[in-house]
């Protein structure tokens, strides 16, 4: 996220790395001693997250503006998500440094903060304390699909073939990080290795604590955010994994898993038996046509699955033996994969757009109630 002169930029994809600069110049350093003398007058002998007072790492920030040269600098700070921590054990030097990085942005426009982080709900947190007119909210997100395989085939031997290439892309889609996490072993162990770390959070939201706050119909979706289940992804023209027809003509927010890997776990979720459906009007879930589209789906993934081990059973027997019926009929089976891959995606597109009416309804009632 960048906070300066009213823009900021949040940059969920990329490894940050920490610096600060300040302009030298009279007001900079009233700016700065004036933050100095606050955190001196609030805790001088607390020390913040690092062991180190704030009002000394102010001192040190003032004695080095002499030796800066007169150029417009930019202070960087990543994992800037860590500052969430301040507002219980350090709410005074919290307010004084979100403070000092309006005054040397938006009233002097002495420089640019760009604060870094990949925690998406901290988009939220700064706006409590901000406020949205003080910053903007740029979002990097994953590699397209063709980018995401030139990227995956630079960091492993070898080409990548297309079956490889589609277990890579299920599970870690077009994310850096987690494309480099495949690379960097065995395939199967480094997807498994993926998945069994994410799935332990995604089931945990299904059976949410009370004090994460799902119980109110108006904070579900904070909730899940705030979770790592969810994420917000505002409208951004630094993205190109999420088409700008996504976000509508007024470009509102969307929601997204946090990563692919999230995405491939939900997938794979056996949800709980839901409760008996509400026979009243006003209720979305009990649309049959959203329950008739879920069996479809359902039973999609289980002729893929179907298809999947025939496909394994026939690559083993070639290993012994190198049939060319045997080899027609694999290719026939991962046409019929594809074929089998299209409808569920055309499913999914289906049970999309009834989702979205059925989370709009609950809007309208939690915005009633």
């Amino acid at each position: 996220m960048l906070v300066g002169q009213g823009q900021a930029a949040q940059l969920p994809s990329r490894r940050q790395s920490t610096s600060v600069g300040f302009h030298p110049t009279s007001s900079a350093r009233k700016a700065c001693l004036l933050l100095q003398q606050k955190a001196v007058l609030h805790h001088s002998s607390t020390t913040v997250p690092g062991g180190t007072p704030l009002a000394r790492i102010l001192t040190a920030f003032n004695k080095a503006l002499a030796a800066k040269k007169p150029n417009p600098p930019a202070i960087i700070i990543d994992e800037a998500n860590k500052f969430t921590s301040w507002s219980t054990d350090y709410p005074k030097e919290l307010d004084s440094l979100l403070s000092f990085f309006v005054a040397v942005t938006k009233q002097e426009n002495l420089t640019h903060v760009l604060l870094l982080t990949s925690d998406y709900g901290y988009v939220n947190w700064l706006e409590q304390g901000i406020g949205k007119t003080f910053y903007n909210v740029q979002v990097i997100g994953d590699f397209p699909v063709k980018e995401a395989r030139a990227f995956y085939s630079t960091r492993v031997p070898g080409p990548v073939s297309d079956e490889d290439w589609e277990q890579v892309y299920q599970v870690c889609g077009g994310n850096a990080g987690l494309l480099i996490r495949a690379a960097k072993a065995d395939l199967q162990k480094a997807l498994t290795d993926i998945i069994t770390t994410v799935r332990p959070s995604v089931e945990r939201g299904l059976e949410p604590s009370i004090d994460a706050g799902f119980t109110a119909q108006q904070q579900v979706l904070q909730a899940m955010v705030r979770e790592n289940l969810l994420a917000y992804r505002p409208y951004s023209t630094w993205a190109i994994d999420i088409h700008t027809d996504a976000f509508g003509p007024k470009r509102k927010e969307v929601v997204t898993a946090p990563t692919p890997a999230h995405l491939h776990c939900m997938r794979e979720l056996e949800l709980p038996d839901e409760p008996a459906a509400d026979t009243g009007a006003g209720s979305a879930f009990s649309d049959p046509e959203t329950a008739a589209v879920r069996k479809a789906i359902t039973d999609v993934e289980g002729e893929i699955s179907d298809v999947k081990t025939e496909i394994d059973d026939i690559k083993k027997d070639l290993k012994t033996a190198q049939a060319r019926s045997d080899t027609q009929e694999v290719q026939q089976l991962r046409d019929e994969l594809r074929q089998l891959r299209n409808k569920e995606s055309q499913l999914r597109e289906v049970l999309k757009k009834r989702l979205d009416k059925e989370l709009l309804l609950m809007q309208s009632e939690a915005s009633a109630a």
